[in-house]
Formats: structure tokens, C-alpha cells, sequence
């Protein structure tokens, strides 16, 4: 009965997924976004903004705030420069997103997310469900259990959520592939906490170590040997994308004539893998080829 209670409504979703500002009917859905000074959550900050709007609203504007507030590096080999962020934008937003769809949308509290110098802190009211532990949690091996289901198949339709139970771990690697930790939790009596420990000094401490040979030579030797292990369908996914510089859920539809579900499982499948690399959100998503480097 208390699990009736915490979950929401079709009615409630369906509005802070798509309605008029619902912030005026639910306060609770903001998002609190603050840049502090320093190493600890203190009174005085750099940078604050209330977020409103409807949850994909919310996802970008939270993405966007920790973007402009965190450290962006960049490097030039030869005539092309290299950004480099101190956070990888894909797992801040997956955080962001889990934090709006598992909340306990009964609580009064508002998700925030806390840059500091040092980390971040993105805090999702609500406790963990009775059938899931913190340490499963933390060695990411616990199984999908949404809160509030019918708000997750929204976001995942709207390709703003990845595949059920993947998306702790796709932080996890989004944070390790930049060199950084694995984001660890903490629950607290009414809400539950995730920290994405930053590079500190070490931010772009090897960047002038980097190879800098030529990149387009690397890449194209490389989708070569990475067509030899695809089946036909998707070595056809591939050469679409090279030839055309990306592919979008439409153009695989129209290419296959398919259906966008399927469309959506198979490019995120090459995405898993890693030959293709997901970019933008919500209806502006589209794919390119990831180059690898060995």
C-alpha cells in the first residue's frame, strides 16, 4: 500500500512529463541548481538557478547549468583544437535524469544537484526501495526497480533514459573512460545521494602526452577492421553513417523500414559496443562513428 502511495499517477506523470509549467501544481518538481565556493555546501555561491518546466525540460537545463560551471579545457594538435570537460557531460546527465524519475514525488523536497570545487552532489528525494540495497547500488549490480514506472517509459521513448538497469553502470564507465572514479552513494533519511568525484589538479595533467597523429588515418583504418566483425545489417548501419557523417533514429527507419522501437534498440546496441557514439537528446539525438584509438 505504501509503495501505491509513493508511485504516481497517470494523471500527475503524464503533466510534469508534458504539461504547462507544473510547477505550479507540483513546487516539488524543481530542480536546484548551485555552483558553491570551496569544498563544502556552505551560504555563500558563484552561481544558483530554481529549474522549472517539465522533466525533459528540467534534464537539459540541469546538463546546461553544470556545463557553463564546470572547468573546459582544450588543446590544439596541428589546426584542430580538442575540448576537454572536467565532468563527461553524458553521465551528469544520466545522473540528473535518474534523480527525476526515481524520486518519491510525496516529498516536499526538490532534486538538486551541488557543483563544488572538488565534486558533485546530485540529491534525489526518497528512500531506496525496501527490495534494493545501498551496497547493490554501489557495485552496481542491482536490477531495475522504478519508482514511478510509466514516467520511466516516457523518458525511455523519449530516449532521455537508456535500457532498464543500465543506467548507473553507463555512468560508471562514462566516469572511468575520462579518468575519473566511479560515483558513489549515500542515503540519507529521506533522499539519496550521488557523488561524482572530480580530476582536482590532475584535470588535462596528460593531454600534451597524447599522440597527435593524424586522427582521420586512424579512424578510417579503423572502421575497416571493425566492419569485418558486424553482421550485414549492421556493417549497413555503419557505412550509412561514414558516408552520410551521422545517422538519426529517422534515417534508419526510412533506410530499413522498421519501426522506431526497433530503430532505437539496434543503434543503441552499436552505441553499447562502442562503434557508434550517441549524441543530443530528446528528438535532436542522432549517432556518429566513435573513433578508437588503440
Amino acid at each position: 500500500m505504501c509503495r501505491k502511495r509513493r508511485q504516481i499517477g497517470s494523471q500527475l506523470c503524464w503533466f510534469i512529463a508534458f504539461g504547462h509549467e507544473p510547477q505550479l501544481c507540483i513546487p516539488q518538481a524543481e530542480v536546484t541548481c548551485i555552483r558553491f565556493r570551496g569544498l563544502k555546501v556552505t551560504r555563500g555561491y558563484q552561481d544558483r538557478q530554481d529549474l522549472r518546466g517539465t522533466i525533459p525540460e528540467l534534464i537539459d537545463q540541469a546538463v546546461t547549468f553544470v556545463r557553463h560551471n564546470m572547468r573546459v579545457g582544450g588543446y590544439v594538435w596541428g589546426i584542430k583544437r580538442t575540448d576537454y570537460y572536467e565532468y563527461p557531460l553524458k553521465a551528469v546527465r544520466e545522473a540528473v535524469t535518474n534523480a527525476l524519475v526515481h524520486r518519491d514525488y510525496s516529498k516536499n523536497g526538490c532534486v538538486c544537484v551541488y557543483i563544488l570545487d572538488d565534486r558533485i552532489e546530485f540529491s534525489s528525494p526518497g528512500r531506496i526501495p525496501p527490495d534494493i540495497t545501498l551496497q547493490q547500488i554501489q557495485r552496481f549490480e542491482h536490477r531495475s526497480r522504478p519508482r514511478n514506472h510509466l514516467l520511466t517509459h516516457i523518458l525511455r521513448d523519449m530516449e532521455y533514459l537508456e535500457e532498464a538497469g543500465t543506467e548507473l553502470k553507463l555512468m560508471a564507465t562514462e566516469m572511468v573512460q575520462n579518468g575519473l572514479e566511479k560515483p558513489t552513494f549515500q542515503e540519507f533519511e529521506s533522499e539519496l545521494r550521488t557523488y561524482f568525484k572530480g580530476p582536482g589538479d590532475k584535470f588535462m595533467a596528460d593531454v600534451e602526452k597524447e599522440d597527435p597523429i593524424h586522427q582521420v588515418d586512424k579512424k578510417e583504418a579503423t572502421i575497416a577492421e571493425i566492419l569485418k566483425n558486424l553482421s550485414d545489417h549492421q556493417r549497413k548501419i555503419v557505412e550509412y553513417t561514414q558516408q552520410h557523417g551521422k545517422i538519426t533514429n529517422l534515417d534508419y527507419r526510412q533506410l530499413f523500414n522498421t519501426t522506431r522501437q526497433v530503430a532505437t534498440k539496434n543503434l543503441t546496441t552499436l552505441a553499447r559496443k562502442e562503434i557508434l557514439e550517441k549524441r543530443g537528446s530528446g528528438k535532436n539525438t542522432f549517432y556518429v562513428i566513435k573513433t578508437r584509438v588503440s
